[in-house]
């Protein structure tokens, strides 16, 4: 167990602003390489930070993730500490310790209960924890929802993947994404060459073969071909209707408009809201991508400027919610109402109580061989 004092920068007050705080002259322990029992007998490989000059137990927030990004993963537990919680970084089982346990996605409704179990029982933890993170890490939380923890206080799901929903299908059609993203993230392998794609289609060689030109057979990719349609292997990844009804603890959902992760987000907040009539889930959205969705937006997007209101600051909104749920705070100010969006080229963000309830008209339209018509064509064509 290595333990690093790390020195972290300068601080203000805490207001109600959604732009990024300035942090204190404290200083952190970080437990690095800390191994977590599970009942599967893995082990989980976890970081753990705790501000030096507070001895008393504080809430923790687990930032649960797939990705191994080297000694920077260690800043998702320092931006706790920084806030006075206790910052945990778990990683997904066989990441940090033998990849042969890997499996995406599989496993994370039990591994992350006996994560959350553990962390409640340690002396710096006051017994409450919250969950923030965004794309897989998003989708982790809403696993550990079917079946929550009692520590388990609340959950930030920023820009969720639904497994088999919007990757690595969408509508039941294949990405190359399947191959692309363990062989890049996972695997740590050589960058595939951009025309692996085109030398795919050019030789005419069946989809599932196509880790074969990158010289190997991925077990990851060739597995998730095996489940083309979504069926109960995906399905068991998320809640079921009753789970969602049973799902009581507050939620804040972030996505945007070009997020492309954001049917897997809004499918999770229309679900909870569906089953559970009454579910304290909020959701923000506005013109953001997979990024800007769970950090700070950048000001120009694809060629559209941002308008000023739009640039919240992700990361700042999910604390200001923490503080609100766990220690007793204003909600934040952006969250009027269970839907806000950013109304784009307005600078004005709207509310509304429902999905629905944003639009005030709807409009038909029907394809006609090559143009959308408001009248329903007589003869179908294509």
């Amino acid at each position: 167990m290595l333990l690093i004092v790390a020195s972290l920068q300068t601080v203000g007050k805490q207001s109600a602003s959604l732009e990024p705080k300035n942090l204190s002259q404290d200083t952190n322990f970080i437990q690095d390489n800390v191994l977590i029992p599970t009942r599967s007998g893995v082990e989980i490989s976890a970081i753990i930070v705790r501000k030096e000059s507070i001895s008393l137990p504080l809430p923790a927030i687990l930032f649960y993730t797939t990705y191994d990004q080297g000694a920077g993963d260690a800043n998702f537990g320092k931006r706790s500490a920084d806030r006075d919680y206790v910052g945990i970084v778990a990683y997904t089982r066989g990441i940090k310790t033998d990849l042969r346990h890997y499996q995406p996605y599989e496993n994370e409704a039990t591994d992350i209960y006996d994560i959350i179990d553990w962390i409640s029982k340690q002396p710096w933890c006051d017994g409450r924890v919250g969950m923030f993170g965004g794309s897989y890490t998003g989708f982790a939380q809403w696993s550990a929802a079917k079946n929550p923890h009692p520590a388990l206080k609340t959950i930030v799901p920023q820009v969720a993947v639904m497994p088999g929903f919007d990757t690595p299908m969408e509508n039941n059609v294949q990405m190359t994404l399947g191959f692309y993203w363990p062989h890049n993230s996972i695997y740590k392998k050589e960058p595939v060459r951009q025309s692996l794609p085109f030398e795919w289609f050019d030789e005419g060689i069946a989809f599932g073969a196509m880790d074969s030109l990158a010289g190997y057979k991925s077990p990851i990719f060739q597995k998730w071909l095996a489940h083309p349609a979504y069926d109960h292997y995906w399905q068991s990844m998320v809640p079921t209707p009753e789970e969602y009804a049973n799902l009581h603890i507050p939620v804040l959902t972030t996505t945007g408009y070009y997020d492309g992760s954001q049917i897997g987000a809004l499918q999770y907040f229309k679900r909870h809201h569906q089953y559970h009539k009454d579910a304290n889930h909020y959701l923000v959205i506005g013109p953001y991508d997979h990024w800007g969705g769970q950090r700070r937006p950048a000001p120009n997007l694809m060629g559209y400027e941002i308008d000023s209101v739009a640039q919240v600051d992700m990361m700042e909104l999910a604390y200001q919610w923490f503080d609100y749920v766990l220690k007793e705070r204003p909600k934040p100010i952006l969250l009027k109402n269970k839907v806000n969006y950013q109304v784009m080229g307005t600078n004005k963000w709207r509310h509304s109580a429902t999905l629905q309830a944003m639009n005030n008209d709807t409009l038909t339209l029907y394809l006609d061989r090559f143009n959308l018509v408001e009248t329903k064509p007589e003869k179908p064509q294509f």
